[in-house]
């Protein structure tokens, strides 16, 4: 089975003696267009082609517009999630 940190690393910190742990998740919603679509999600979507197209789940086409879509400003665009997570000492 395949360690999903991005879920399991605010219990990392209960393993390590810390109490009163709590994480908190965000997704930003943006348009398309702006700085985070057409920087960093057009840069990860790129790195992400020859994968994702070898999969088969995604045509070239789809994908193209999938990243056509990251600079449209009519299109609403989530973003992954960060998760932050914290505790205190005992």
């Amino acid at each position: 089975m395949t360690k999903r940190y991005e879920y399991d690393h605010a219990w990392d910190l209960v393993a390590a003696g810390l109490e009163d742990v709590q994480a908190e998740g965000r997704c930003p919603v943006v348009r398309g267009g702006t700085p985070l679509a057409t920087g960093f999600l057009r840069l990860t979507v790129e790195k992400l082609r020859e994968p994702v197209l070898a999969a088969g789940e995604v045509s070239p086409a789809e994908f193209a517009q999938a990243l056509a879509d990251l600079q449209d400003p009519s299109v609403t665009v989530v973003a992954p999630m960060t998760v932050a997570a914290w505790g205190m000492r005992p």
